[in-house]
């Protein structure tokens, strides 16, 4: 016997149109809150693995994982300068360096609690370094000046952070000259200065939070190759040694980046194996190196926290959405004994029964996952900001609503109507058909 036409179930769903769209709406919110959650997750991933070039490199101390807790000895910083392989400013014919240094301000938000700001210390060639970003009022900070520039989102959102303001920061008050817009990248959550002024101004003339380098074109890619034809000593890995390879490889990907710098240079024309000098093996073996952007990748994980929570939150009121389905699906099967019995009677199978109830309550779910995805596009684009658990400052994002968020919302949705449908089907299913003819 064949199964039950799909069309029985449409038209039950529309001559019930009322209990249909209550049912809807009830799983649309929890379907909104799941793709709200995603959302969040895109965007916070957008503002960090967007930002970042594959030929920009980024040095700290080992064992760091973010600038905040990073400390380079100054003296080490001219090693990391005379690397062969670092481009050059075609205008000045100098090294494109940037010693940086980091800092933290904790800053009221406009009408609401503080938080604390990132705030960058650079050389003059940092901002070389960072092309995408733009100025869009004001001029930029000059060295020597207790000048500031801020990231459009952040002077949004918090307060003296408009121009012509002043921020107090160590024993000055430090003005802003500047606004800049650094798309959705994670500088767009920063405030940018002159960094020999900053370390003055916070007693960190000692040591610099990071150095930042620009490679030429292909010097990684060609460092990798050396290094995986065997042409680059293990010497260099600064690692421990150990009998498995594979224990030494996330060390050995760490440094990759000063090895391709290295090794062009120390390549003889003969072909003969590299040799570190002594001043290169024994500085820069205190120290990591990454691709901005793998940098920035790695504080991805930052946002778990309120995934997590966002996800919880989601789960219980799809517990509840369940059961709205489920009480649905039990009240049409209470309503529906006749029909029940006629089905039987006429010869559907108790698993026709069965599968056509979850069907029904499926379509409802897909339905009402539909319009939660849909109330989700709201979000979409919206600007807000929460704490980046790696550097425990200000990160500020947009809600990146896609596809892919709203057919996970309406798959989410249907997922609820297969478990909300599944016990009236099988009640409808089980039900005696002697006692399903008694109310006809």
């Amino acid at each position: 016997m064949l199964g039950i036409p799909l069309k029985y179930n449409i038209r039950h769903l529309y001559v019930r149109w009322v209990g249909t769209v209550m049912t809807a709406l009830g799983i649309a919110l929890p379907t909104a809150v799941f793709c709200a959650v995603m959302a969040l997750n895109n965007g916070l991933s957008k503002a960090l693995t967007e930002t970042g070039d594959e030929n920009t490199i980024v040095f700290l101390r080992k064992s760091s994982m973010t600038e905040t807790n990073s400390s380079i000895v100054r003296a080490d910083a001219p090693v990391i300068e005379a690397l062969p392989g670092i481009e050059r400013d075609p205008k000045t014919s100098r090294a494109i360096v940037s010693k940086e240094i980091m800092i933290l301000l904790n800053l009221n938000r406009i009408g609401g609690t503080a938080s604390n700001v990132a705030i960058r210390g650079m050389s003059p060639e940092g901002r070389l370094l960072r092309p995408n970003v733009k100025l869009i009022e004001g001029e930029w900070p000059r060295e020597g000046l207790t000048d500031v520039a801020v990231a459009r989102n952040i002077s949004e959102r918090f307060e003296h952070c408009k121009i012509g303001d002043r921020l107090p920061l160590g024993k000055r008050d430090w003005r802003v000259v500047g606004i800049f817009d650094a798309g959705t990248t994670a500088y767009g959550s920063e405030i940018w200065g002159d960094a020999e002024t900053l370390a003055g101004a916070n007693l960190r003339t000692d040591a610099w939070s990071s150095v930042w380098v620009r490679a030429k074109p292909g010097e990684l890619k060609r460092g990798e190759e050396l290094y995986n034809s065997g042409a680059i000593p293990k010497s260099i890995m600064n690692v421990t040694e150990a009998a498995d390879e594979k224990s030494k490889e996330p060390e050995m990907k760490s440094v990759l980046a000063a090895i391709g710098m290295i090794a062009t240079s120390r390549i003889s024309d003969a072909g003969l194996s590299l040799t570190l000098a002594p001043k290169f093996d024994s500085q820069l073996k205190s120290m990591e190196a990454f691709t901005e952007r793998d940098y920035f990748r790695k504080q991805t994980d930052m946002g778990s926290p309120i995934a997590y929570i966002g996800q919880f939150i989601a789960i219980f009121m799809a517990i509840g959405a369940a059961f709205a389905v489920m009480n649905t699906m039990y009240a049409a099967v209470a309503s529906r004994g006749r029909e029940i019995a006629v089905l039987r009677a006429i010869g559907f199978k108790r698993r026709s029964v069965m599968i056509s109830f979850v069907i029904e309550s499926t379509i409802l779910a897909l339905f009402g996952g539909a319009i939660g995805a849909l109330l989700s596009l709201f979000v979409n684009g919206i600007s807000t900001g929460t704490t980046n658990f790696a550097t425990f400052s200000e990160i500020t994002f947009a809600f990146q609503v896609n596809a892919q968020v709203m057919i996970s919302g309406a798959i989410f949705g249907g997922i609820l109507g297969v478990f909300g449908g599944l016990f009236p089907a099988w009640r409808a299913a089980r039900q005696p058909i002697t006692q399903a003819m008694r109310a006809i």
